[in-house]
C-alpha cells in the first residue's frame, strides 16, 4: 500500500510541474523545433555525459579511501543512477551502499553511505559556486545576484566549518553530547549517529591530498555537465551561440540540479523540465524551444544513465530484486525512508 501511495504522490508532483512548465505551449511550434533538430549532436553529448559519470566514479573512489577499484565503483554508481530513475526517495543511493559493500574486502555499508552523503555536500557546494559564477552574466534582477552571492558565501563557510568539525570528530561529538545534556529536546533525534556518519564521510577531505583530489574531480564532473548542455544546444539551430545563451544553459544545469532535491518523483520528471525551461526563459528563449531542449536533455540523460546502469547490473551479476532488497536493508540500518514491498 505504501508503495502505491508513494507512486501516486510522485505522479501528482510530476503532473503539477509538467503543467506549470508546458501550459500555453504552441505544440505545432514544438513540433517544428523538433523537426529541424540536428540529432547527430546527441552522440557527442552522450559521450560527455559518460565522461561525467567516470569523473564522479573516480571522486567516489577517493572518498571510499581507494578500497574499491574503478570498474566496480563506476558500475555501482551507474546502477545507483538507474535505480534513482525508477524509484522515488533516492533509493539508488542506498543501493550504492549495499552494492559496494556486498562482497566484503571493502567499506561497510554504513561507511559507504556516509561517503554518498559527503558527495551530496560537495556537489551542493559546486552547484552554488556555479550559480554565483553565472548570475552576473545574466540580465536579471540585482537582488537575485546578491542573493546568489550570499548563498555562495554561506555555502563556502559552511563547508569549511564541516571540514574543521570532521578534523576532530571526537571533540565534535563530545560538544554535541554537552549540548544535548543542556537541551534535552536534542535527544529525541539520533543526532549523534547522524553526525558521526556525516563526519566519517568527510574524513578523506581532512587530508590535503584527499581534499584537492575531490575538488579536482568534482570540478571536472561539473565542467563536463556544463559542456554537455552546451553541446546539446547544438541540436537546436534556433538557439543562439552567444555568451548569454551559454550562461543560461549553465543556469539550467544549476536549476536542474536543485530540482532533483524533490524526492517524490520518478527520474525527477516534471521538476527537471520546469527548472530547465525557467533557466532558458531568463534570456528570452521561446518557450517552445526551451521545452523541446528540456525534454530532449532529460530523455537523453535518462537513456544514457539507464544503459550504463544495465551494463553495470550485467557486469556485477546482480538482479534488480537483489539490489532493491539490499537497499531496504541499508535503509533500515540507517533510518532512511524507503519504499515497502507492501
Amino acid at each position: 500500500m505504501k508503495r502505491w501511495r508513494n507512486l501516486a504522490l510522485g505522479l501528482v508532483f510530476s503532473a503539477l510541474f509538467l503543467w506549470l512548465a508546458l501550459r500555453d505551449l504552441d505544440w505545432s511550434a514544438v513540433g517544428r523545433t523538433l523537426a529541424s533538430a540536428r540529432w547527430g549532436y546527441l552522440l557527442p553529448a552522450a559521450g560527455i555525459w559518460t565522461l561525467g559519470l567516470a569523473a564522479r566514479a573516480v571522486r567516489w573512489r577517493i572518498l571510499l579511501g581507494g578500497q574499491v577499484g574503478f570498474g566496480r565503483t563506476f558500475h555501482v554508481l551507474n546502477i545507483g543512477f538507474l535505480i534513482n530513475n525508477t524509484l522515488p526517495f533516492r533509493v539508488g543511493d542506498l543501493s550504492r551502499a549495499y552494492l559496494v559493500s556486498r562482497n566484503g574486502g571493502g567499506p561497510s555499508g554504513w561507511a559507504a553511505l556516509s561517503t554518498v552523503v559527503a558527495e551530496r555536500i560537495v556537489d551542493m557546494l559546486a552547484v552554488v559556486i556555479l550559480l554565483v559564477a553565472v548570475l552576473p552574466a545574466l540580465t536579471i534582477d540585482r537582488a537575485a545576484v546578491n542573493g546568489g552571492l550570499l548563498m555562495g558565501a554561506v555555502a563556502v563557510v559552511g563547508f569549511v566549518v564541516l571540514l574543521v568539525l570532521a578534523h576532530t570528530p571526537e571533540r565534535t561529538l563530545d560538544l554535541l553530547q554537552r549540548l544535548s545534556d543542556r537541551l534535552p529536546l536534542l535527544k529525541r533525534a539520533p543526532l549523534d549517529d547522524l553526525l558521526a556518519r556525516l563526519l566519517a564521510g568527510l574524513r578523506p577531505l581532512t587530508a590535503w591530498r584527499g581534499l584537492l583530489a575531490t575538488i579536482l574531480w568534482t570540478a571536472l564532473a561539473w565542467a563536463l555537465s556544463v559542456a554537455g548542455s552546451w553541446v546539446l544546444a547544438q541540436v537546436f539551430p534556433t538557439l543562439p551561440q552567444s555568451a548569454e545563451m551559454r550562461a543560461a544553459l549553465t543556469l539550467s544545469v544549476v536549476a536542474a540540479s536543485f530540482s532533483i532535491i524533490i524526492p517524490f518523483t520518478l527520474a525527477s520528471v516534471g521538476p527537471f523540465e520546469a527548472a530547465a525551461i525557467f533557466a532558458l526563459l531568463t534570456v528570452r528563449t521561446p518557450q517552445e524551444v526551451a521545452a523541446a531542449y528540456a525534454v530532449v536533455w532529460h530523455a537523453g540523460t535518462v537513456v544514457t544513465y539507464t544503459l550504463w546502469g544495465i551494463a553495470g547490473i550485467l557486469a556485477l551479476g546482480v538482479s534488480v530484486s537483489q539490489i532493491r532488497q539490499g537497499a531496504m536493508v541499508a535503509a533500515s540500518a540507517s533510518g532512511a525512508p524507503t519504499d515497502s514491498p507492501t
